[in-house]
């Protein structure tokens, strides 16, 4: 499926080439044109290329490292996700082209590739190193692309990048991981100063804490909870099942002093075997 999808992004913009081969389909004023002076000239086995800085298109004003997004090749699908790496006139041609490094929606992805990773964010999508060659024309509009470490959020809209694709080994890789090499480290860097540069401090995700408690707390019966209004400190009113039926044992013991004292007595046990949780201060 990814590899298709790979086909398809390079087979869309021949397609957009070939079609502005064709004078009556392509006039100058659909075409990108170079913005700025030439930046560099390369010479490679004889295919001289001028690179610039900005192009505009169709109203649009676009740069080196801008995050854009491109036609698909079926108009019901999502745009293509990118980055602009170079901007070029090839020899005497006329027609602008660029270098672009994809990014990949988890759709675009085959499922048994990413099992093991779960979508935090809708806005979530793959930076890969994987890049192509495409007609600037085939260039929809700008976006916004946030690199953002696993355990850090960002509430401003836009794409949301906390995964690298590799599109060799169909692995997603965290931006912390050995197998990059420097390049790659540097670049994913770069990235990740550039979204603090533009946001500020990243937050940190919140992570919601479960408090256990314990079965038997969870409620206590309204019967068993008396309202207080002394303002006494030394008063203690203990409140619980076996007190109550104490109470009524003990409403039947005369006013002998034996048995004024073993009134006391037990209520002395009772207090202190009884739960904090079921004792309330005046």
């Amino acid at each position: 499926m990814e590899r298709n999808q790979r086909k398809r992004k390079k087979e869309n913009a021949e397609e957009l080439s070939i079609a502005k081969e064709n004078e009556f389909e392509w006039k100058p004023e659909h075409c990108a044109r170079p913005k700025g002076k030439v930046i560099k000239i390369t010479n490679e086995q004889g295919n001289e290329k001028c690179h610039y800085e900005r192009f505009k298109f169709r109203g649009g004003k676009y740069g080196l490292e801008d995050s854009v997004l491109l036609f698909p090749e079926d108009a019901s699908q999502n745009p293509y996700v990118a980055i602009i790496k170079d901007i070029y006139v090839q020899g005497k041609e006329r027609y602008v082209k660029l270098e672009v490094q994809w990014f990949y929606r988890p759709e675009d992805v085959d499922k048994k590739y990413v099992r093991n990773w779960k979508s935090k964010d809708s806005r979530d999508i793959f930076y890969s190193f994987h890049r192509d060659e495409v007609s600037a024309e085939s260039v929809k509009d700008d976006c916004t692309v946030y690199f953002v470490p696993e355990n850090k959020q960002v509430s401003n809209h836009g794409f949301i990048v906390q995964r690298v694709y590799n599109t060799e080994n169909k692995k997603l890789r965290k931006f912390t991981h050995h197998d990059f090499n420097e390049q790659q480290k540097q670049e994913l860097d770069l990235l990740l100063e550039k979204t603090i540069s533009r946001v500020g401090d990243l937050l940190d995700i919140q992570k919601t804490k479960h408090t256990f408690i314990p079965r038997h707390m969870e409620l206590v019966p309204e019967r068993f909870i008396r309202n207080v209004e002394s303002t006494q400190p030394e008063s203690i009113i203990v409140v619980n099942a076996p007190d109550l039926l104490e109470e009524k044992t003990l409403s039947g013991v005369g006013g002998h002093p034996d048995n004024e004292k073993e009134k006391k007595t037990l209520k002395s046990r009772r207090k202190q075997s009884t739960p904090e949780r079921f004792i309330i201060q005046g």
